[in-house]
């Protein structure tokens, strides 16, 4: 692996992904082999989970990243705090920080920490004070400061919002440095990895091309492998009849015992393992009103923080609605309103004529009877058109066998999250409300979920993270930004599109108080961002689009892989149209 390269490391759960990330980390001794590194190569590696104790605030501790110079700035604040501003020391101390660029280090600290979600309003802010999934971020900052030569990312989105994801997609796309990342976010793996290396039954598999390349390859490679092991097993056949017809003849006795050491050199070619492609056998639920929710006047703030206020809107029957809203702005309480588990403070909630509504909250481990089977659990909570089918559709969620007879309290976060999704699915109901359903589920499971939900024929709305699982299923998108709310009649695909400064916090804060010239050059600078942005994208999907047309010259017209090459690229040729009229409005 070369220090420039940008790779995603896949493999199903318990395959040894992140053993093997800590390993080429350094964290992690080897039993046995040995890894070979650039001289001077500086690493860095970001667990899944760590807990930072610092007393120093949010800004303070990333900016420690940059080591001496932050060392030599607390001296220099711990001299002012003296009184002794004048002493030579400290004339030293100032030369030193202008010398090494402190100005620019801290403005680049600043816009990694905006673009992971902070305000600058929370810089002062303790880091003692913040949730385990915000100290993740303050730990993901300073590791992007440190201007390692390599980084090893192990499900470092796991703890960012959709706004957050997608500067950090973007910073990495950006930069020269090279990383080893693992995610379950397809998204992410699509379009900031070069190459995919593939952890499979003890042995690594490397895929030139992002993830959807990868998907493909192995396709291929696994439909060749079971060609060649069906030829081969037709050899070694007939090489068995051979020796059974003349090894009892003297004359033929040598063929036979020759034709013999060949077989048993033979080495085997294993049979494809093929995950199965399941279809969720979902009924058409009962049918609710035209307008399945009405949303009038919303409001609701927590002491002094005001999330929002006077939020209206309608959602028609059959809608898939997107609630997309940076952290902390209050779309999860929004849900919840909608929910009924939180009081609004002003406003009125009206569910429509014949609606029944189905929740899948986000914690579930507060929702399953830690004793109750999964099949209990989910044949509880069916419809009575669904009990005879709720063994299928555990089946799909991929609970076989004795898995259904586990307990919940013994599963993992994941098969929690499967069993609860089961449960909404089984109750047969016409408007889902789903917070987080993505939340620890691997690649496979999210594929089975969205391809549910987007044959499910009722109407759903959900809060997410998951930027491909939204593109999936959304066809509406409700953005909660500023305290107020908009409801845009498209996807969330479509929504960027149309909104391209939608999430624009980093370049307003930091334009705060400057001038009307430098407030152009900003405007200037977002526009010139942007049309990069663009043009990444416009290179991208002409690779990709490159790459289906031979993928579709290589298959048979009308079998599935041609005709799922070919309704991707009839939506590649579409986005590409839409990124030319964009390119063409931001050079202008």
């Amino acid at each position: 692996m070369q220090p420039h390269e940008k790779v995603g490391l896949v493999g199903a759960n318990g395959a040894g992904k992140s053993t093997l990330l800590k390993v080429l980390a350094g964290i992690q001794p080897l039993d046995k082999g040995r890894i070979v590194t650039s001289n001077g190569l500086k690493a860095a590696y970001l667990p899944q989970e760590v807990v930072l104790t610092s007393e120093r605030s949010i800004f303070d501790e990333a900016f420690t990243a940059f080591g001496q110079l932050s060392e030599w700035h607390e001296e220099e604040i711990a001299l002012e705090k003296k009184g002794e501003a004048g002493t030579p020391r400290y004339a030293e101390l100032h030369s030193l920080l202008a010398d090494h660029e402190y100005g620019v280090k801290r403005s680049e600290a600043s816009q990694v920490l905006m673009g992971l979600g902070f305000e600058v309003k929370q810089f002062t802010q303790p880091v003692a004070e913040l949730s385990v999934g915000w100290q993740m971020r303050v730990v993901l900052a300073k590791l992007l400061l440190q201007d390692a030569d390599m980084y090893f990312f192990d499900e470092p989105t796991n703890h960012l919002d959709l706004p957050s994801k997608e500067w950090f997609c973007d910073y990495l796309e950006r930069s020269a440095k090279g990383y080893l990342l693992i995610s379950h976010d397809r998204y992410f793996l699509d379009n900031a990895c070069e190459k995919i290396f593939e952890v499979e039954r003890g042995a690594l598999t490397q895929y030139e091309g992002n993830y959807s390349s990868y998907c493909d390859q192995k396709e291929h490679r696994e439909a060749a492998q079971e060609a060649a092991r069906i030829a081969q097993q037709k050899e070694i056949s007939r090489m068995k009849e051979t020796i059974a017809k003349f090894k009892s003849k003297a004359s033929k006795a040598k063929m036979a015992q020759s034709m013999m050491k060949q077989l048993a050199r033979i080495e085997i070619i294993e049979s494809v393992v093929r995950r199965k492609r399941v279809s969720v056998p979902l009924p058409v639920p009962e049918r609710a009103g035209s307008v399945v929710l009405k949303v009038d006047g919303l409001a609701k703030s927590f002491g002094d923080k005001h999330l929002f206020s006077d939020v209206t809107f309608e959602i028609e029957r059959g809608k898939k609605v997107a609630l997309v809203a940076p952290n902390g702005k209050g779309k999860t309480t929004l849900l919840n309103c909608l929910m009924g588990k939180v009081a609004a403070d002003a406003g009125e909630v009206t569910f429509g004529h014949n609606v029944s509504v189905a929740v899948f909250e986000q914690e579930q481990v507060h929702v399953l009877k830690p004793n109750a089977t999964v099949l209990e659990e989910v044949y509880g909570a069916a419809s009575p058109e669904m009990r005879e089918k709720v063994r299928m559709m555990l089946g799909c969620f991929l609970f076989s066998g004795d898995d259904v007879h586990k307990k919940t309290k013994v599963l993992s976060g994941g098969e929690r999250n499967r069993v609860a999704m089961a449960k909404v699915l089984c109750k047969n109901a016409n408007v889902l409300l789903l917070d987080e359903p993505t939340n620890h589920l691997d690649l496979a499971s999210k594929e089975v979920l969205y391809k549910a939900l987007q044959n499910y024929q009722g109407t759903i709305i959900f809060v997410s993270h998951d930027r491909d699982f939204i593109d999936h299923v959304s066809d509406t998108t409700l953005s909660l930004d500023n305290e107020k709310v908009s409801l845009f009649p498209g996807s969330y695909e479509e929504f960027c599109y149309q909104y391209p400064d939608r999430h624009s916090r980093i370049d307003d804060e930091n334009s705060a108080g400057t001038g009307d010239g430098q407030k152009q050059g900003t405007l200037h600078k977002q526009a010139s961002r942007e049309l990069s942005k663009v043009e990444r994208s416009i290179e991208k999907l002409e690779k990709e689009k490159e790459r289906l047309e031979e993928v579709m010259g290589d298959h048979e017209y009308g079998s599935d892989a041609y005709m799922n090459a070919l309704d991707r690229y009839e939506v590649i040729v579409s986005d590409l149209e839409g990124l030319q009229k964009k390119w063409d409005e931001l050079s202008e």
